[in-house]
């Protein structure tokens, strides 16, 4: 499979780990060749957006009969899923401890399991910057929380909408951001975090508005995600007949010298010897 993301998981037992053997896969458009010396065959897959890992549940595998045995060792039911996503997450090996997660919710059997399940996916796909998938597991522990079927914890509760809150600052939706830190705020009145959060969003927000940032402590920064609220000066993308692409960046006003057009915090960075780049 060429180009798959595995998330720095390296060779050996991890790998193993991550992609045991017997899991299973549904290939889109897998090609069928040989390799360099002609001495074997294999399958081939270009995109790693045509290959979906499959639970033996999934219904798209329902009526298949297979012509071999699955060499899959299953985990025995009493396994505990959670403590052994922990054990990885301590080490900061964040993918198995998300597979670990996930592989636990899908064969949870009761509400209390499948919540700290949840909190703990949230938590792990916050360290992953996937803010949606983080969204979608501290909105479902809530819901949990709010179901009557669990015990409902204050720190539980807090946990999820810290995770809640995160999430929404993650996928840059600050003023959803800072309406949920606030709420954290009001009931756990004793959290630093939430504290903090109300605090960062609130200047963020303001940056966002004004384009005035921090240039001083921004340019100490060395190595780090400028967590910055993103800036749209007098700027505006228009659609043009006569350019390539068909649009372009237009100027709303005048523009003095030195005049602030984006702010935009990183996506990404990369480092050499000498310098930040």
């Amino acid at each position: 499979m060429y180009n798959l993301d595995v998330g720095g998981v390296p060779t050996g037992p991890d790998l193993e780990e991550w992609l045991p053997l017997g899991t299973l896969l549904a290939i889109k458009e897998p090609t069928f060749k040989t390799n360099v010396t002609g001495e074997s065959y294999l399958v081939r897959v270009e995109s790693p957006t045509d290959v979906v890992f499959l639970r033996p549940d999934d219904p798209l595998l329902s009526g298949i009969k297979w012509s071999t045995t699955s060499p899959s060792r299953p985990r025995p039911a009493t396994f505990d899923y959670r403590s052994h996503g922990n054990s990885f997450f301590k080490v900061k090996k964040f993918n198995l401890a998300l597979n670990s997660y996930s592989d636990g919710l899908a064969v949870a059997s009761n509400d209390s399991s499948k919540l700290l399940l949840l909190l703990n996916r949230s938590q792990t796909h916050l360290k992953l910057d996937h803010p949606n998938q983080a969204l979608q597991d501290a909105e479902a522990a809530l819901r949990l929380l709010g179901s009557g079927n669990v015990d409902s914890t204050p720190q539980l509760l807090e946990k999820a909408k810290l995770r809640k809150s995160k999430a929404f600052e993650g996928r840059r939706l600050l003023e959803k951001a800072l309406e949920s830190y606030e709420d954290a705020e009001k009931e756990f009145k004793e959290s630093k975090e939430a504290k903090e959060g109300v605090e960062r969003l609130r200047r963020k927000l303001r940056e966002a508005r004004t384009g005035e940032y921090d240039w001083a402590k921004l340019a100490g920064l060395k190595e780090e995600h400028l967590d910055v609220g993103n800036f749209t000066g007098p700027i505006e993308v228009r659609e043009v007949a006569n350019v390539g692409g068909r649009r372009g960046i237009f100027a709303k006003k005048d523009l003095k010298p030195g005049e602030l057009l984006l702010g935009e915090s990183l996506i990404s960075y990369a480092t050499s010897s000498s310098a930040l780049h």
